[in-house]
């Protein structure tokens, strides 16, 4: 199926008040129609560099819980990063090689989240550097101090 047709189509549904609150996301990112749309997205990808397609295919399902696993089977397929910048997201080079080919079911069932879950982000698990320690001076003493004026407190000699 031609993505650009089917991301009207999901997006005409969505937009309407009547069907919009009856569609199931779920079940559309599972159905046999988004899985062709998507894979002709990745095909054209393939062919010109081009991820708007499947920026929109993602975009129409951000609600569902399949979305984490929808974006993580595309980024492997076209072995990219994703990374969300001011809540936009973009595909960043990935060196890893493609995995093994699987299914999206495969993905969907190991990868669960929404958009909201995906791009919130993740604290680090490892400790950070230590900090270092700043050099402290040598204490010094006030009143030992050159700093002192002659003739105060303690001076040690009478004037």
């Amino acid at each position: 199926m031609n993505p650009q047709k089917y991301i009207e189509k999901l997006q005409r549904f969505k937009a309407d008040p009547d069907i919009g609150e009856l569609l199931d996301f779920d079940k559309i990112a599972v159905s046999r129609a988004f899985v062709e749309a998507l894979e002709g997205a990745i095909e054209h990808y393939d062919a010109h560099r081009d991820t708007t397609f499947i920026s929109n295919l993602l975009g129409a399902i951000q609600e569902s819980s399949c979305y984490n696993g929808v974006l993580q089977y595309a980024c492997d397929r076209i072995r990219r990063t994703p990374k969300f910048v001011d809540g936009a997201l973009k595909f960043i080079k990935s060196d890893s090689p493609a995995p093994a080919h699987q299914t999206l079911a495969h993905y969907i069932k190991s990868h669960r989240g929404t958009a909201r879950v995906v791009q919130t982000p993740k604290r680090p698990t490892e400790p950070s550097a230590p900090k270092k320690k700043s050099k402290r001076r040598p204490y010094l003493d006030m009143l030992d101090s050159p700093a002192r004026l002659p003739g105060s407190f303690e001076g040690g000699r009478r004037r």
